[in-house]
């Protein structure tokens, strides 16, 4: 502004200078016309002599105007100097606002490059300070689980968990905040139930106020929506960190979560607030209470640890959301913290009274847990579905979800697949179930291609999409091509039952009868699992079978699927180029599908940021998450096959001398025809024995089927000469 400034002033001093120069021209022509004119007059003596004795009047004004001009002539060069003057003054002032510009950049420069610089070291630090915390942390859980621990080495690992916990969170806040400093940190929307997120909220504080005597009080509607579209993450974590700092600064009293949203078009509002009975906030630090690194009365309650940046990361999410905080508060009486922040819109559905109470008593994960247990499938035995999907380990969940209704089950990998066994026409399905991401050609382009084959079968059959992708909007997107309903992922079994019931439950007879496999085979079937107890690191067991439904056979059956699938995900996952990126994003979004499955929260929640990295294109990003989310991939895969050593170890199978003939020639003809359900029943009864000899054809037919390598499986068993 000042080098403006200055250069404006410059170009008025210029001008002037060149106006007065331009008069002062004017001014000399007239005097010299003057001047000749007055000479001519008084060329001889006589006629001077004649003129002043005449005192011609012309002549007195001839000499009055020569006077004239010439005081004009010197003041005018005196203010044209005094312009000049100002002009070199003016030059001299723009060319020292000139410097101080260029040093100014420089310094900006060099903020900017420190700013970074100490972004990029945060980051680094907090990212290398992690690993050993969790170590820490996990060593110290494994330990505190033991039985025989003492009660004072029990208080000491108590002290060293909570100590490194809290040093985690400070981590976590430092990583945070320099990624927002930085621009990387993206939101990642996904659709979320509402119920959950609260249920979970809530369960943490209650643990964080642990013997305080605090009543921790929720009021929320009936009308809540019961899902929403958003990054449900940052918003668990904006209100954690309300939550966390009431209960912080709150030592007795009560502490009130009040929730609430307001439909705006394809929007939702959604309005938090967090009321405590704690030290409050004196006024003169209400202004500084969003600054980095501040903490009111830091100095006089030493007890309360943290980085300050809590608040500061809550508004700085807030705004990325398009929202905003505000915060009401009496010194010595409390608090009130108001968060405001848009969301995606999803469906009218509300949680409703039930929910609201079991929330605010604490068993809403009970009751979840109960509603799953007390579903009753149909029999849809006659039944058979197809299922599309490039992820194996997502095969594997539907097809086991479908067979408890005793339908049949085929599975395919690929869109261009499925296409071609529509139009074969055999085996005729009552359903097919369509993943939409998938390379090649995806689950859309797919269903279209089918409906283009033109017969009435291929019009007709039920197409039902699978998605981890569940916006407001989407359903439109597939109904407008042509399929019947979409189901998100992870499956949620009363919405698949309801799908069920309406498009296969009294349409069984409608197809052809289906002399592609015989109806006299059985369904397939799982083992019964009811007393086993699952304990794998890294994975929230009870919330994976609390998912299907509290069916174990079903679950472990995932386990095993993602143990035996996801080492090839992780092998495409290698190697990444930035011209490769853009086809990762399906593979991402492969390892976080199949993580969601069995309830690998955090290394699903990575696997989406590198889903997203990938899509806009984040390369950088990208490699920075790809090596430890393929370590800890490759750690959860061990410790689940870990795991299974144990539990397969424990179990008794009957033993045989070899596998049983009959049974491999029924797998073989069973992967001639693409039969799954029967490759599946197969595969059972030979992997429920164990043999002297033949056990590891067994083990190879199971690792080739697992990669659906079927043309490896025939010719293996016709050299067997089956």
């Amino acid at each position: 502004m000042m080098i403006s400034n200055e250069g404006q002033l410059l170009n008025a001093s210029g001008k002037a200078i060149r106006n007065i120069t331009r008069i002062r021209y004017v001014i000399l022509a007239l005097a010299l016309f003057a001047a000749v004119f007055t000479g001519s007059v008084i060329s001889s003596a006589a006629e001077v002599q004649q003129a002043a004795e005449a005192r011609h009047p012309w002549l007195a004004v001839c000499i009055l105007l020569l006077c004239v001009l010439a005081v004009t002539l010197f003041m005018f060069r005196k203010k044209h100097n005094e312009c000049k003057l100002l002009e070199e003054q003016a030059r001299a002032r723009a060319g020292e606002l000139q410097d101080l510009k260029r040093e100014l950049e420089a310094a900006l420069g060099a903020a900017q490059a420190a700013s970074h610089s100490k972004s990029t070291f945060l980051a680094n630090m907090s990212k290398e300070l992690r690993t050993p915390l969790n170590v820490i942390i996990g060593l110290t859980d494994l330990m505190l689980e033991e039985g025989d621990v003492n009660a004072s080495i029990k208080t000491n690992l108590l002290s060293v968990g909570n100590a490194g916990s809290t040093v985690l969170s400070i981590v976590n806040d430092i990583l945070d905040i320099s990624k927002i400093e930085s621009g990387k940190l993206s939101l990642i929307p996904v659709e979320y139930q509402m119920p959950s997120l609260l249920n979970d909220e809530i369960v943490l504080v209650k643990t964080y106020i642990g013997e305080k005597p605090i009543d921790f009080k929720l009021n929320i509607g009936e009308g809540l929506p019961i899902i929403l579209y958003g990054d449900e993450l940052r918003v668990r974590q904006i209100i954690h960190n309300l939550l966390s700092n009431a209960v912080k600064y709150t030592n007795e009293g009560t502490i009130e979560l009040s929730v609430e949203c307001e439909r705006d078009g394809d929007d939702v509002w959604m309005g938090i607030s967090v009321k405590d009975t704690g030290m409050g906030i004196r006024e003169e630090d209400l202004k500084e209470l969003f600054v980095d690194y501040y903490q009111a009365d830091a100095m006089t309650d030493r007890k309360t640890a943290g980085t300050g940046l809590g608040l500061v990361i809550t508004m700085r999410l807030l705004r990325m959301m398009d929202g905003g905080i505000t915060v009401d508060s009496e010194y010595g009486r409390g608090s009130t913290f108001r968060a405001r922040l848009r969301q995606g819109f999803v469906s009218d559905t509300k949680i409703g009274a039930e929910i609201v109470e079991s929330l605010r008593n604490s068993d809403f994960g009970d009751n979840k847990r109960q509603a799953s247990n007390k579903l009753v499938r149909a029999d849809l035995k006659g039944a058979r579905a197809l299922v599309v999907d490039d992820m194996h380990n997502n095969l594997d969940v539907a097809a086991g979800l479908l067979r408890k209704y005793n339908m049949k089950v085929d599975c395919l990998a690929s869109g261009q697949a499925a296409v071609e066994r529509i139009r074969r026409e055999k085996p005729y399905y009552n359903a097919i179930f369509m993943d939409h991401m998938m390379p090649g050609m995806d689950g859309i382009e797919a269903a279209n291609a089918i409906r283009a084959l033109g017969t009435e079968y291929a019009r007709n059959v039920p197409i039902i999409a699978l998605t981890a992708n569940a916006a407001y909007g989407t359903d439109k997107m597939f109904f407008d091509n042509d399929f019947q309903e979409f189901l998100t992922k992870p499956i949620d079994l009363m919405k698949l039952d309801a799908v069920l019931k309406k498009w296969v439950r009294g349409h069984i007879s409608e197809g052809p009868l289906d002399d592609f496999e015989s109806d006299e085979q059985e369904a397939y079937a799982y083992y019964e699992e009811d007393d086993v107890s699952i304990d794998i690191p890294g994975i929230d067991t009870e919330k994976g079978l609390d998912l299907y439904g509290g069916e174990t056979d079903i679950y472990l059956s995932i386990l095993r699927s993602y143990a035996a699938n996801t080492p090839v995900t992780l092998e495409k996952l290698r190697n990444v180029t930035i011209e490769t990126l853009p086809d990762n994003v399906i593979n991402a979004h492969g390892l976080k599908g199949s993580c969601a499955s069995i309830c690998a929260e955090r290394l699903r929640a990575v696997a989406a940021e590198m889903e997203s990295s990938a899509k806009t294109g984040d390369f950088d990003r990208f490699s920075e998450l790809l090596e430890p989310c393929l370590k800890d991939a490759e750690q959860l895969v061990k410790d689940i096959n870990a795991w299974f050593d144990v539990y397969d170890s424990n179990r008794v199978k009957p033993r045989e001398y070899a596998p049983d003939r009959e049974i491999l020639a029924k797998l073989k003809r069973c992967c001639q025809s693409y039969d799954m359900s029967g490759i599946d029943e197969a595969m059972e009864e030979l992997e429920s024995l164990s043999y002297e000899t033949g056990a590891d054809l067994v083990a190879w037919l199971r690792e080739k089927i697992d990669m659906m390598e079927l043309g490896e499986v025939v010719e293996r068993l016709s050299e067997e000469n089956l």
